[in-house]
């Protein structure tokens, strides 16, 4: 998508005693989201990130002494979904 986006950067240690570095990348005039959506999605501190940035992250990556993932997006596309979707049966 080849946007500046802005960043946070978590550091931790696993319950294993690795080192993880956790990034979120954002682009300012991404649409925004309702972050209390996400209050209680706390893995990978996301609940805090969102509370941050207000945004969707376009880039993520998580980092270990063994392994390195990177997740980037290519593309936004807003779509208008049908409010049933959301009902419990």
């Amino acid at each position: 998508m080849n946007l500046n986006c802005e960043c946070y950067e978590y550091k931790a240690v696993s319950m294993d005693n690795q080192n993880v570095i956790l990034n979120y990348c954002y682009h300012p005039k991404s649409p925004k989201i309702n972050p209390n959506f996400f209050s209680e999605h706390n893995d990978f501190f996301l609940n805090e990130y969102y509370k941050l940035a207000k945004r969707p992250y376009l880039k993520f990556s998580i980092e270990t002494d063994e392994f390195k993932i990177s997740y980037t997006a290519t593309e936004l596309v807003e779509k208008k979904i049908d409010d049933k979707i959301f009902e419990l049966n």
